[in-house]
């Protein structure tokens, strides 16, 4: 017996025939298979909307209203029979936390490609390291655009719904999410576009395929809004400055083609952003604060005698300084924010000593490396081992026959 639900009611199949049970009345009415097969049609899905734009020579589909209706944002992309879904929610934050508390997670399932799992439980463990690398790509290129103080829970999801094994779907992935944040009502600076830039024999490929990434001695992934730069990772063998800043204006040009159809998209949804509390401090309490740390934070990291430990000893010693004549003043207030306001300061004047002084938080110029240091057969009774130490940080390699 088959069972289907439609507006005019429950039909129940029975061999070649069908009944229909009335909503209204409860009567049964036979219907036999060759009668008019109308009754066959899926309920309404309700409106999709959809855009599409060729980069570089790839055509890109962006679609929202089939899937996931119960997110905040939806949007399916795809190229050729590549599809990625990604979904944004959100929640109000509980107010106590001074951050943004987004989470992207993307995920390749082996279904995609129309496989079984082959562990021996049949099931799809945790996420692969890719899996983490791309949603930190994601996060990346999406969290510099939420309104600074906005801290309500933000969680993105992709999901590789298909994949043909000829597109990568990890920048496919960047862009939905952009598409999906767009037309949610999560309020968010974008949209952007992501791309891939490869070269293969001297010339720039946008969006290259598995294989021709294979032969491509460069691999790079851009992100960007129509002015801005938000994210580059690259991977290239042996290309020349020239080469790679060509490549990152070609990656701008052909990346903000992906911007328009967003906006068509937001536009025939229809969705108005919701309105949002900012955590911010305000501008006398972080007057004050300044006023009452600044000189003292500007005298630790002039001194080059201060280490990594002695420096924050240094900063939480003026921290609490600062809180004992707030605490006195009983400015209730200031004490709130007094974490954040003093580092913001910090970064402040951090960020003035680099760029007008031209030195780091150690001393040290723009130009200048930390110590190296590099030592072979550190461990003789190993097959071969190492060390490498750049300044305080060491990185340790061992291995065995």
């Amino acid at each position: 017996m088959n069972f289907e639900l439609t507006k005019q009611g429950l039909y129940l199949g029975l061999g070649s025939c069908v009944r229909r049970c009335s909503n209204a009345s409860g009567t049964l009415e036979q219907i036999c298979a060759d009668a008019p097969s109308s009754w066959r049609q899926l309920p309404a899905m309700g409106e999709i909307f959809s855009e599409e734009v060729e980069v570089g020579s790839r055509l890109i589909t962006f679609e929202t209203g089939k899937l996931a209706r119960f997110a905040a944002g939806a949007v399916v992309l795809g190229i050729k029979e590549t599809k990625v879904l990604s979904t944004v929610v959100s929640q109000q934050g509980c107010g106590d936390q001074d951050f943004l508390p987004l989470t992207v997670d993307y995920r390749e399932k082996q279904y995609a490609q129309g496989k079984i799992p082959n562990t021996f439980m049949r099931r799809e463990g945790a996420p692969k390291e890719r899996e983490l690398l791309c949603g930190r790509v994601i996060d990346r290129s999406i969290r510099p655009l939420f309104p600074k103080g906005f801290y309500d829970d933000v969680q993105v999801i992709a999901n590789v719904l298909s994949s043909d094994g000829e597109q990568d779907p990890d920048v496919m992935a960047a862009t939905a999410a952009s598409a999906a944040l767009t037309i949610s009502d999560i309020p968010w600076d974008g949209p952007i576009g992501v791309v891939r830039v490869g070269r293969i024999d001297g010339k720039f490929v946008v969006n290259p395929d598995m294989d021709e990434l294979s032969l491509s001695d460069l691999n790079l992934v851009y992100s960007c809004n129509r002015d801005k730069t938000l994210m580059i990772e690259t991977q290239a063998r042996e290309i020349t400055n020239n080469d790679l800043i060509d490549a990152l204006h070609l990656a701008h040009s052909e990346a903000i083609k992906l911007i328009e159809p967003q906006l068509k998209l937001a536009a025939k949804v229809q969705n108005q952003k919701k309105q949002f509390k900012l955590y911010t401090i305000s501008d006398r309490t972080l007057e004050k604060i300044e006023g009452l740390a600044r000189t003292s934070i500007e005298t630790v990291f002039a001194d080059p005698t201060y280490g990594k430990f002695e420096r924050g000893k240094a900063l939480n010693k003026i921290s609490d300084d600062v809180k004992r004549i707030l605490e006195e003043e009983g400015d209730e207030e200031s004490l709130k924010v007094l974490p954040k306001a003093v580092d913001t300061v910090r970064k402040k004047a951090v960020r003035e000593r680099i760029f007008e002084k031209g030195l780091r938080v150690d001393g040290r110029s723009l130009n200048e490396v930390r110590p190296l240091y590099c030592e072979a057969g550190t461990f003789p009774a190993l097959h071969g081992s190492s060390i490498f130490s750049r300044g305080n940080t060491q990185d340790g390699r061992f291995c065995a026959p």
